[in-house]
């Protein structure tokens, strides 16, 4: 067999790399990981351990950097709210856990915003809810909700409060810290879905101070495998969940959560990228990605119908709009006014994925916080490796009839 590595490997599968602009999506393949955590992985992969405790050690390790009681290093972020939820419903109990999604005599209401659903968030994890048998209850609406509203629909059913901060940051719902301190009040578990919200690093233990019973993280968010997660918060619920994993049902607690595996080596490579993460020099990291918007930004500015709009960090997706804050930037928006360009935002992204390299940008449609007066071609510098960023401006140029 000849030498693979990594320029060569994907020829061998005969499929062509793309340009990654969209940044941690799972279409994508999530995240890339560092030498060290490749090496950490591979040395993980050649003698075999107990896994039951590897989950315990790791999970000892990781949870004071995440200010929580206990932690669960999962086969992803949607994994560990499937088993979260699942925790919430049954705790300990044995019958009730081989029970489940069956939620006779079981407590299995959820309560959140109707905001949640909406697809513009791109949230569609409520599933992971329903798995387990939840019942959502929405409170508000498409656009808005106040905590009356969510005070107002909990019941002697209700198992759990969910929230997703990325909805709060769009505006009209109330804060994380005014949901985690109804659902204390009631005493019901308070559930956040935290996927990307890993920096500011404060994010990763903000809401384990506040309050929250259980907080998820996917580990694609911190450079860590696509196929990770991690679930955290009270000791007893992140017990509860660990029945519900694959290996619980090893050790008979027959649980929901047996379809999603980890292997050993993935669990070794989440704990040393978010040791890794919490050491890193964001503000290095930081400017070279707004170096890369800037050099784009350089490139398309002549053209006429085109402004660029540079927007903060953005691990999937486009960051805030920047603007009494000068920087740096971390995701931009080339917006184009279509009647000036000759073409539709639609066809631009299209010819850009559809060329040699396939560059995978964002559709920024009009509405979104970082969108003004036109629609846009959106990008985040996360992925895009060190070089592509030149790729990019001339494949714009180009599209746009400039090259």
């Amino acid at each position: 067999m000849a030498e693979i590595d990594k320029e060569t490997i994907w020829d061998r599968y005969g499929i062509e790399p793309v340009i990654n602009g969209q940044g941690h999506t799972t279409v994508l393949g999530g995240s890339s990981l560092s030498p060290e955590v490749i090496n950490a992985r591979l040395a993980a992969t050649h003698l075999f351990v107990d896994m039951k405790q590897l989950l315990a050690k790791t999970g000892e390790m990781i949870a004071p950097m995440l200010g929580a009681e206990s932690a669960l290093v999962t086969a992803g972020s949607a994994t560990a709210i499937t088993l979260g939820a699942a925790a919430c419903l049954t705790g300990l109990d044995k019958g009730k856990t081989s029970q489940l999604p069956n939620t006779d005599g079981i407590n299995n209401e959820v309560v959140m915003f109707k905001r949640m659903l909406n697809p513009e968030l791109g949230h569609r994890y409520w599933r992971c809810f329903e798995t387990v048998g939840c019942k959502l209850v929405l409170v508000g609406d498409d656009n808005s909700g106040t905590i009356k509203q969510m005070e107002d629909a909990i019941t002697a059913k209700t198992a759990i409060i969910h929230y997703l901060p990325r909805a709060w940051r769009q505006g009209n719902l109330p804060t994380p810290e005014e949901v985690i301190e109804l659902a204390n009040r009631y005493k019901i578990p308070v559930f956040i879905d935290a996927a990307g919200e890993t920096f500011p690093l404060s994010e990763m233990t903000r809401y384990c101070k506040a309050g929250a019973d259980l907080v998820t993280y996917g580990g694609k968010y911190f450079s860590a495998p696509h196929t990770t997660g991690i679930l955290c918060g009270r000791k007893d619920l992140v017990e509860a969940a660990a029945n519900h994993s694959f290996i619980g049902f090893q050790y008979g607690s027959f649980g929901i959560g047996r379809a999603s595996k980890l292997a050993r080596e993935d669990i070794v490579a989440a704990v040393e990228a978010l040791d890794q993460w919490f050491k890193m020099d964001h503000e290095e990291r930081m400017m070279q990605e707004d170096s890369k918007v800037r050099k784009i930004e350089s490139m398309v500015a002549d053209i006429p119908g085109v402004n660029v709009v540079k927007c903060a960090f953005g691990m999937a997706g486009i960051g805030q709009r920047l603007t009494e804050n000068p920087g740096p930037a971390g995701s931009m928006i080339v917006e184009i006014d279509e009647s000036v360009v000759g073409k539709s935002v639609e066809s631009i992204v299209k010819e850009l994925e559809d060329g040699t390299p396939s560059i995978w940008a964002i559709y920024a449609k009009k509405g979104l916080p970082s969108v003004s007066s036109f629609e846009g071609i959106g990008f985040t510098m996360v992925c895009v490796l060190d070089g592509q960023e030149d790729i990019i401006g001339k494949r714009l140029r180009s599209v746009l009839g400039f090259g």
